[in-house]
């Protein structure tokens, strides 16, 4: 039995990930939408983020990602690479669960870009199972002791965020995210269940941040915290547990179509899916002011949000 597997993970810089999605929508201070928009356009960026504590969080991935393995009695496989949505979209899970292999515990490397579904692979039983919608993603985190308490009532809302846009490119129902504490405590498995109307209003102002990233058309007042409460809260639990959830908080809008999925970790391949990717690059009869948007998180309503990214 294989628990703790490092995977080398090669990813695509050219396409917005799905780590990123918090900072553009303002919700992480260490990454905010102007750095975002300067990387992607080439530019310099200082990055100010607590470099000893990435460094540490990666060492420590796959003991996590293992002991969640051994302890949920599941296979988890990890992808050497990204998966890509309309070739401008990526995410690079930690894990895909496989909830269903009892006998195969453990973790699992494997190269996306060779998933053929007839191809008697890792890869190829990878594809299979993701085109069966029989896999879940896992998303594993660090924190120091003292950001317990933001953990107490769910995920913090940059990483709901995260987990919502890789169900989104990877076409999945679920995500687990679970993180270690203090280096000691283990939070979680949260389990974070996919809903359409929260992940179209957060693909749709992706989507326009991106487009000003393609235009060199430079987003402003995008280094002041920012907070839509229709989208996240800080604050708001994601687990199946409570009734108040993230999705509790959204007005009913209805479901986008499946969009295409496609692994580029080493080379570009076809897109998968049942989507037509072409269709979600069409603009919304309902287009999203992303200026509008800033502009409001700039109201009180933010303030408890403003406190959280000063914290």
């Amino acid at each position: 039995m294989t628990i703790a597997v490092a995977v080398d993970q090669q990813r695509d810089l050219s396409c917005l990930g799905a780590s990123e999605a918090a900072g553009v929508l303002g919700l992480d201070k260490y990454d905010p939408p102007i750095a975002i928009w300067r990387r992607h356009r080439g530019m310099t960026v200082r990055d100010d983020g607590p470099q000893e504590a990435a460094y540490w969080g990666t060492v420590l991935e796959p003991v996590i990602r293992g002991k969640y393995a051994f302890d949920r009695q599941v296979r988890v496989w990890v992808p050497t690479g990204s998966y890509t949505m309309d070739g401008w979209l990526r995410c690079t899970p930690d894990g895909l669960v496989e909830e269903l292999a009892r006998k195969a515990v453990g973790t699992f490397e494997y190269d996306p870009s060779d998933a053929d579904p007839d191809f008697p692979s890792n890869s190829g039983l990878v594809s299979n199972l993701l085109l069966a919608g029989l896999l879940g993603d896992l998303q594993v985190k660090t924190c120091s002791a003292w950001l317990e308490d933001a953990w107490r009532d769910g995920p913090p809302a940059k990483y709901e965020v995260q987990c919502r846009v890789e169900m989104a490119v990877l076409d999945i129902p679920w995500c687990d995210i679970v993180c270690l504490c203090g280096g000691q405590k283990q939070i979680g498995p949260l389990r974070i269940e996919r809903d359409r109307a929260i992940e179209d209003r957060i693909l749709t102002s992706l989507q326009e941040f991106w487009g000003m990233v393609k235009f060199g058309k430079e987003p402003t007042g995008c280094a002041l915290p920012t907070d839509d409460p229709d989208l996240h809260k800080a604050k708001d639990p994601v687990s199946p547990s409570t009734s108040h959830s993230f999705a509790s908080q959204q007005s009913a809008k209805p479901e986008v179509p499946d969009r295409g999925r496609v692994a580029t970790p080493r080379s570009s391949t076809p897109n998968r899916g049942d989507g037509d990717a072409s269709s979600s690059s069409k603009p919304s009869d309902n287009t999203f002011d992303f200026q509008n948007f800033l502009d409001q998180m700039k109201t009180r309503s933010a303030e408890p949000v403003s406190r959280y990214l000063r914290s």
